[in-house]
């Protein structure tokens, strides 16, 4: 594609975005290795279609897409965003769950990008004004694939998308990989094979709950069992597993899916997600038979759980008779073994795990930076969990209708261990930091051992108080 060189400075500015200055930023927020080198890339592969003729910008504009997709998969990115603004694009990567701008991008040079990220996901580049879901596969070294998940959306100022990236060797991980501790994988080893009934997966988005589903499926497709999902999507394809995918235009959604599945005779059935009444009623009529069922859901902790599934109208009968296990998860930053140094709580931290009822340590940790990490301080991300398997106190609690707050002071009562009480002991080994623990929180791990709320006086308390 031919270009016009009479554009203005504003236009053809590729400044890649610095923020703050090296006096006012922390060194693990710069990144400067992994941001030069993609914005140097970037801009030479962006010169080369500007300055060449609509043949060679094709493929040029090709090799440029699928260069930004493997140096942001050798970086360790999940996704990649194109967010449009006034007077252009920001291109960022997300990176353990942190979002780093990496280029701004004129609006001719953003378009280039996502049309052909419409390519490769056989998407017609025309039309911009509906909301688009794609996937594909781009092959990688060594046999391996990265699967590609495209989702395009009309904004105000033009066309944001958002490549979620996923490599299936990086997420096929065994149970022991995760980040449970010895005596929490042997507990859930343990309940997987011997529970009936209904194990959650609960957390918000984007906390490793389907890593932590295909990892239980990865195990359980090596025993002398059959094992049905029923997912929307399928997100990864597993040997030895029938994996189902819900067609609403075919009139296979999860309630006809689990109805069909309980016909195959299967001992494991895994619903993707329960995400509505349907899907909940549907998980708990299938739990009841007899078979384990595995699924996810969001959730802020294993009590959340119990609320979440009364708001979607099922009642303390039914929920206790069919919940057996709820695992809640987070995910926190690993440290970088290499830099990573001895500190003292900051006053911030301090508040915080006050708040949380936990010992104020006399050091800590915190991130430095170095060439190994990339100067981001950190390295990949590791989950915290929180196992709860239920027992007959537990449901009575749920019989008896107590509320959220109710049955976390009881859970507490016996000694279970939280969220957040895991986390703390992996920051107290230097595998993370306080920050980060208190960050990913964002108010999901309420104090565990606040006294019961104060009864409210009756009304003829108070009138005699006041006369």
């Amino acid at each position: 594609m031919a270009t016009s060189t009479s554009r203005t400075k504003s236009d053809t500015d590729t400044t890649p975005t610095t923020g703050p200055s090296t006096a006012d930023a922390p060194k693990e927020q710069l990144h400067r290795p992994l941001r030069s080198d993609l914005t140097r890339n970037l801009l030479r592969s962006l010169t080369e279609i500007e300055a060449n003729g609509i043949a060679q910008s094709q493929a040029a504009a090709a090799n440029l897409a699928n260069r930004l997709l493997l140096e942001a998969h050798d970086a360790g990115a999940s996704d990649i965003h194109i967010e449009p603004h006034q007077n252009g694009s920001r291109l960022r990567l997300r990176i353990d769950g942190i979002v780093h701008d990496v280029i701004h991008l004129t609006k001719w040079q953003a378009k280039t990008i996502v049309n052909q990220f419409k390519a490769m996901a056989n998407l017609d580049p025309i039309i911009r004004f509906s909301p688009k879901d794609a996937r594909t596969t781009m092959p990688l070294a060594g046999n391996n694939s990265l699967d590609l998940r495209f989702a395009f959306a009309p904004c105000l100022n033009g066309e944001t998308v958002t490549v979620r990236l996923l490599d299936l060797k990086r997420v096929g991980r065994g149970i022991n990989e995760l980040g449970l501790s010895l005596e929490q994988s042997q507990r859930l080893v343990e309940r997987i094979d011997t529970v009936t009934g209904m194990l959650l997966i609960a957390g918000p988005t984007g906390v490793g709950k389907t890593t932590t589903v295909y990892a239980l499926l990865d195990r359980l497709k090596n025993t002398n069992s059959t094992v049905i999902t029923i997912e929307d999507p399928v997100e990864y394809h597993v040997d030895g597993i029938t994996q189902i995918q819900v067609d609403e235009f075919h009139h296979v959604g999860f309630s006809e899916g689990v109805k069909a599945t309980l016909r195959l005779d299967p001992d494991y059935v895994v619903i993707g997600e329960i995400r509505d009444k349907d899907s909940a009623h549907s998980a708990v009529s299938a739990a009841v038979t007899g078979r384990v069922i595995l699924s996810t859901m969001h959730s802020r902790d294993a009590a959340g759980a119990v609320s979440a599934l009364r708001n979607w109208g099922l009642t303390g009968h039914e929920i206790a008779e069919a919940l057996s296990v709820v695992v809640a998860q987070r995910l926190v930053r690993i440290l970088c073994p290499h830099c990573r140094a001895k500190s003292t709580p900051t006053a911030t931290e301090k508040r915080w795990l006050k708040a949380m009822q936990l010992p104020v340590p006399s050091e800590t940790w915190r991130p430095v930076g170095c060439e190994e990490c990339r100067q981001f301080g950190f390295t990949g991300r590791t989950g915290i969990f929180e196992i709860w398997t239920l027992d007959e106190d537990d449901y009575s609690q749920i019989l008896g209708h107590v509320d959220e707050r109710a049955l976390r002071r009881h859970l507490a009562s016996k000694g279970h261990r939280t969220l957040v009480e895991d986390g703390y002991s992996k920051a107290l080994t230097g595998l993370t930091t306080i920050d980060e623990l208190r960050s990913v929180s964002g108010g999901a791990f309420p104090s565990q051992h606040l006294p019961a709320a104060p009864r409210k006086r009756r009304g003829r308390n108070r009138a005699t108080a006041n006369g």
